[in-house]
Order: C-alpha cells, then structure tokens, then sequence
C-alpha cells in the first residue's frame, strides 16, 4: 500500500471521529464491517465489549463500546488493516488479518499477525502531520496467531485490549464466507425495557432559567439511558422505565425535544435539537439523582469535593487530610513567613457540567 493511500485513509479516519464525535454515538457507528476479498468471498468483522467472566459485570462496557471507531482496508495479498481509533483520531489498536480463500473446498485460511511495519509507519506518519505530539508506536499483537482454516460462515474471536482494573475486554469476531449475505444477520430479539431509546443531541442544558451547557456543536447522546452531570448539584440518570433495584422517581416529562423535572426546588430542563423519543410524542420519565458521581476525567477541585463536602462543620479526619491536603486549624506561630506566593501556577480547572448514556443501568451504577 501507498504512503499517500495510508495517508488519505488515516485523514479520513480522523474525519470520521471528529464527525462521529459532534454527531453523537448513535451516528457512523461502526461496529461492524465487511471487506470484500481480492477474487473472491468476504470477511466480516464485528467489535466486541464485554465484561470479564471472573469479574462479573463492570463500569465502563458502554463508554468504551462509544469511544472505539474501528475500520478495515484490504491491503495486499488479501491482507486486511484492521484499525481501531479513538474519537481524536489516535490508533488504539492495529493488526494485519491475512485471509486465503479456497473456493472449491468452500474454506478459508485465516492467519492474524501484528502490524506490518511499512503500514504502521505510514500511519504514523500520516498521523504526526495532523498531530505534531501522537505516539511513536502503535499498539499490536504480540504474536501471530494462526493459520486456521475455517469452512464457509465460521467466525473466530481474537483478544485485542483488557483492563484488569475495571474487567473489560475488547475483541474482534471475524467471519468468512462467500456469501456476503451470510455475514452478520441479527437474530431477532424480544422487546425489553432497554430497546426504547432516548436520544439528546445539538442540546442546551438549563438550570432554574439559567444556561448551564451546550449549544449546536455539543456532542451528543443516545441509549436505553442518557444522564448529565452539574458540579455541585450532581448526576441525573433518566430513562422511559424504572429499572429494579434502583430509587428511580417518575418526576420528569419529555414533551417533544424537551426533558424537563424539578429536584430539591430547582428546575432542570434539557432542550434537544431533535425529538428525545423516536416519534415524539409527550412522555413520563423516570429520575435517579446520582450525589456521588465523580467524572473520570476530573479537576482537583471536582475529587476533593466528592471527599470533603463544602459544608462540612468538623474537622476533616486524618485520611481526608491525606487525600485532599486539608489539616485542622492550629495556631499560629511567632515569626515571619518567608514563602512567597507561586505566581506561575496555573489556575485550576473550574468543573464543568457532562453528559452521557448507556444500554444497561449496571454499567453506570451497582445495584445498592
């Protein structure tokens, strides 16, 4: 492959999470793709986010399904790119799938390998031009993996990516076959509580009348779930339906593109720029208020206040004095103090209201 075709394809990439991005998780999702094959058959590819069977259920399967772009590109000798970008355009994960069709025999020889060299230097060079400071590597298969030979509609799961920290693991499902009709056709699904989907998008957040977040080029949310976060006010979790196990209130309406409810006195109203349930329509919601929640990309300011409240009359004890830098008054001492103030230092970051959605109640909260 060209340097220049490596190129165009990482720009393109980068389009696409920056699209992706702005457009909210519900837009060019894809999760799945289909590559056809130098003479003939197909090979599909579908990313997987699961928890770990050892850990059981954690946080974050959602978030990291959202944040994940994959893409594939045939290469030569039916060897397939297989690429997975975050929404900034930066490689999370690559690998080569060499796939040899046998076409009277009906099967495959499948061989997963790490990156080639030439194709990640391309991509990398590609990606420094739009990114001075990206990483000088790309992450890769240790090994190869294979040959395997597969009959015709078999798929294999290949690890890419775990956290031991929070369980979750990412895999690839590829599936071969010569009939591209066969590739990942959906089994078909009962309707659940998770199947009704919110969506918020181009939104503005308000807060007693106030201007709070948002505006045309916020990102937007989509899923059985959507929440928002306000520094000093909390998380607020929605959904259509109580879910079991949860202090779920039905004090919310969707009235078109409009979630409104009113919570200790103060008057929540998050506009959308496009109906929040598919068709419209005026409904009842269902509100958690999450007091605890802490963003997982935070300013000092926003983890010492979920540690020491601002009305805290006591003292703080000895393991908040740790964590947040707080000691009990004491008096002072005779003399003069020599520090002077650092006046280079950067001023912290003030908090700012997020948002966010979910398909399951567990991946954002354990059943108290």
């Amino acid at each position: 492959m060209s340097g220049s075709r490596a190129a165009r394809l990482l720009l393109m990439l980068c389009a696409l999470a920056a699209s992706a991005s702005a457009q909210g998780e519900d837009a060019l999702r894809l999760k799945q793709l289909v590559v056809p094959l130098g003479g003939a058959g197909f090979v599909g590819f579908r990313l997987e986010t699961t928890p770990d069977a050892k850990q059981g259920q954690p946080s974050g399967v959602s978030e990291v399904q959202a944040a994940l772009l994959p893409q594939a590109l045939l290469g030569e000798d039916n060897t397939v790119h297989r690429v997975l970008l975050d929404r900034e355009g930066n490689v999370v994960f690559a690998y080569d799938l060499h796939v040899e069709p046998h076409a009277p025999l009906r099967r495959f020889t499948v061989t997963a390998k790490p990156l080639s060299a030439e194709f990640e230097q391309q991509l990398l060079r590609a990606r420094r031009a739009a990114a001075p400071s990206a990483a000088s590597s790309v992450p890769t298969l240790a090994r190869a993996a294979g040959p395997q030979t597969l009959d015709d509609g078999d798929s294999v799961s290949l690890d890419l990516l775990f956290n031991p920290r929070t369980g979750v693991r990412v895999a690839d499902v590829f599936k071969v076959s010569f009939d591209r009709a066969r590739l990942w056709q959906a089994p078909p699904r009962d309707f659940t509580a998770d199947s009704a989907q919110l969506a918020v998008r181009d939104h503005t957040l308000l807060v007693g009348g106030e201007f709070v977040a948002g505006g045309r080029a916020a990102r937007g949310v989509a899923g059985a779930l959507v929440w928002f976060y306000v520094p000093g006010r909390g998380r607020f979790i929605l959904s259509l339906v109580p879910r079991d196990g949860y202090d779920f209130r039905k004090i919310a309406t969707i009235e078109e593109n409009r979630i409104s409810f009113e919570f200790r006195g103060e008057r929540y109203e998050w506009v959308s720029g496009g109906a929040v349930v598919a068709g419209g329509g005026t409904w009842h919601a269902w509100v958690l208020h999450d007091p605890d929640y802490t963003p997982e990309i935070a300013s000092a300011e926003e983890i010492t206040r979920g540690i020491v409240k601002e009305d805290e009359e006591t003292e703080p004890s000895a393991l908040k004095q740790i964590l947040t830098g707080r000691a009990p008054a004491r008096p002072a001492q005779p003399g003069f103090d020599t520090k002077r103030p650092d006046t280079n230092r950067a001023p912290a970051r003030a908090p700012r209201p997020r948002i966010g959605a979910a398909d399951r109640m567990e991946n954002l909260l354990p059943k108290r």
